[in-house]
């Protein structure tokens, strides 16, 4: 076609177009034009369209036609507004004012999504549109047309893939032997059937349809004879622990003994034989009075044939959630108790008082023990308190923990036992430094369980202290090694007995001159890395006071200046200052009393050995006015008293009476050993 002539194609396409959209709605062309009548699409009910020049037909996605009758004036021609209409059709495509029917034809639309064209009708120089829409792609169809099926029988699946509603149904002549086991779904359906087994040794066959509004499908089953066979479909049997009745179902075409194997006599059957046919046998089983699962066995058999088949029966234990005690009493000191838990359930410790924490984790099921540790009851009052383990399925048990109100009984008139502290700031660069330690040991052995050792590494040092940096400008630390005795008297490196003379002497002298105003007893508990630490300081005189609370670690080998070696195992070494390293200032307002302390430290450094560390407790007093003994000014306390006690274990209250040791675990302190 020559250039000129596809351009006024194009050209008389838009000004076709132009017309259609610059139409008045709605106009009447009943004397000169177009008048739409209605609309008959196929299979459809007719549309009256009388006095509009605008219409929308709608065609279904599997395609169809429709007519469309209208009065025409005159001569009149159709035509497509949208080159990519192919799939639309007209016909006619033009006539005359007698030719009052148009028909449109629409393929099927292979997509899925609507789709529409535009038809624009004129006449004497008016014009009519129809709009023509066409539904998504319809679809109905099955990924297979025949199947084949074991005579035993099984599963068969078939594929639907569908836009439409559908219905299942099975041929007459298959009914009592193909069992559908779904239905229909939205868009795509794995539809199942259950095939029983056939008994016959001929082939049999049965068909499955599927009808839809786009026709119907069918899927052709054939299924095998069947030689000589036991089949059990359900070879796994699960009961709760309760027991009673079950069935097993057994296709065979040939006779078969039923036998429980050894060891489960908790189930019982009448009767041993069957026919050569379906059967179902109905088996008892008794309760399961333990609280672990049983497993049996029951086989099916023909020895002659040499068939077998074996079904697995599994009963669930009895279903138990118990504990043990439930109501549990203390001493206002506290201490560990457990709880045993008996529980055929997931199940938590819901809830329990601040007072009272888990010290251990459980150990395995069915039975579980639980550790707990309850701290001190430091009021003159009893408390009572719930520990509730919920289960799974919502029940719940409870463990009533009752402890006694705190009793005082101090033997005022006694005098508390008196222990020194000797603090040696040092640091394992120090080359001088192992000589006051072998001084301190001396001095221990001479003076047996009244020393307590602390060693305070300075800067520079592996094991550095770094809150004791206050503690060396509070007592006037300048070098090291250097000694302080009861936080009063200073004692420099020297011959080691001499020096250990000079500890002793301090020491000695502490009691001499001031007595012993305090005596300390403490309860402490671990629970993974946490330390909850709770004590009490007694004191025969009021007062203003300081406590101090720190974390040794023992056994650590490290390098060391001064040792044959260059190595030792350091002892006594501060690691942690639960409270200020300086101590923390109270009152005790009246004689013979007391005041509790409770601390928590979280979560102690995995470097440190929790086995090997221990709590340092001591006490400083106020020097009396004109009995101030101190080789440097210190301030105006002094150490009184002090303890110390291994993580997570007792110290009760020593008096000056009590037999050397008793109550005192932890008293001697380690010394470091030099290689």
């Amino acid at each position: 076609m020559p250039p000129h002539v596809i351009d006024m194609f194009k050209l008389f396409r838009k000004i076709l177009l132009l017309a259609v959209l610059l139409l008045p709605a709605g106009c009447n062309l009943s004397k000169q034009g177009l008048l739409f009548d209605q609309v008959t699409p196929s299979g459809l009910v007719s549309f009256d369209y009388q006095s509009s020049t605008v219409m929308t037909i709608v065609l279904p996605g599997r395609g169809g036609s429709a007519d469309v009758s209208f009065s025409a004036s005159g001569e009149w021609v159709a035509r497509l507004a949208d080159k990519n209409s192919d799939w639309c059709t007209l016909s006619p495509e033009s006539g005359s004012a007698a030719d009052k029917l148009i028909t449109i034809n629409a393929q099927p639309n292979d997509k899925y999504e609507e789709r529409k064209c535009v038809v624009s009708l004129f006449c004497d120089g008016k014009g009519a549109t129809i709009i023509v829409k066409q539904s998504e792609k319809e679809e109905f169809s099955l990924d297979q047309s025949s199947v084949e099926i074991p005579a035993e029988g099984g599963t068969l699946m078939v594929t639907v893939s569908h836009t439409c509603g559908y219905s299942v149904s099975v041929s007459k002549d298959a009914a009592g032997w193909i069992i559908p086991l779904t239905t229909k779904g939205p868009e795509k359906d794995e539809v199942g059937f259950e095939v029983l087994l056939n008994p016959e040794s001929t082939p049999r066959e049965g068909s499955v349809t599927f009808s839809s509004e786009l026709g119907e499908k069918t899927v052709k089953v054939i299924q095998k004879g069947i030689s000589e066979c036991i089949i059990v479909p359900k070879k796994d049997i699960v009961l709760d622990q309760g027991g009673g009745s079950f069935t097993v179902s057994v296709r065979s075409n040939v006779e078969y003994d039923v036998a429980i194997t050894e060891g489960a006599s908790w189930i019982s059957v009448a009767g041993t034989k069957a026919t050569v046919s379906d059967s179902d046998h109905t088996f008892i089983a008794a309760l399961n009075p333990k609280d672990e699962p049983r497993e049996g066995k029951i086989v099916f058999s023909n020895k002659a044939l040499g068939l077998s088949e074996t079904v697995t029966v599994k009963q669930k234990p009895v279903l138990v959630f118990s504990l043990s005690p439930d109501k549990v009493e203390l001493d206002y000191t506290g201490g560990g108790f457990e709880v045993q838990v008996t529980s055929s359930f997931d199940y938590e410790i819901k809830s329990l008082p601040n007072w009272i924490s888990p010290s251990s984790a459980p150990t395995k099921a069915p039975t579980k023990t639980h550790s707990f540790s309850a701290r001190p009851n430091n009021t003159e009052e009893a408390r009572t308190g719930n520990i509730v383990f919920s289960n799974s399925e919502g029940g719940s048990l409870m463990v009533t923990v009752t402890q006694k109100a705190r009793e005082i009984a101090v033997d005022w008139g006694k005098a508390f036992y008196h222990q020194s502290l000797i603090m040696r700031f040092t640091a394992t660069w120090c080359g001088f430094c192992p000589m006051m330690q072998r001084a301190v040991l001396i001095a221990q052995e001479q003076y047996p369980d009244k020393l307590i050792h602390v060693a305070l590494h300075g800067g520079g040092s592996d094991l550095e202290f770094g809150d004791g940096s206050l503690l060396q400008s509070l007592y006037r630390v300048n070098g090291f090694p250097t000694g302080i005795v009861d936080g009063r008297i200073k004692v420099y490196n020297n011959e080691e007995s001499v020096t250990a003379g000079n500890i002793i002497a301090a020491a000695k002298q502490t009691e001499t001159l001031y007595g012993t105003m305090t005596g300390v007893s403490l309860y402490s508990t671990l629970s993974g890395r946490d330390l909850t630490i709770d004590l009490t300081v007694y004191a025969k005189k009021a007062g203003a006071y300081m406590i101090s609370v720190f974390l040794l670690e023992d056994g650590i080998f490290n390098a060391q200046s001064g040792s044959a070696s260059g190595f030792a195992v350091h002892n006594d070494v501060a690691r942690i200052a639960v409270t200020k390293s300086t101590g923390e200032a109270f009152n005790i307002t009246k004689d013979f009393s007391f005041k509790d302390f409770s601390y928590t430290v979280k979560n102690i450094s995995s470097s440190y050995k929790l086995e090997k560390m221990k709590i340092l407790v001591y006490v400083q007093s106020t020097f009396n006015p004109g009995n101030v003994n101190q080789s440097e000014n210190y301030g105006n306390y002094y150490v009184d008293n002090c303890v110390t006690v291994p993580l997570g274990q007792t110290l009760n209250l020593m008096m000056a009476d009590m037999v050397q040791g008793e109550g005192t675990e932890g008293v001697k302190t380690g010394n470091d050993i030099y290689m």
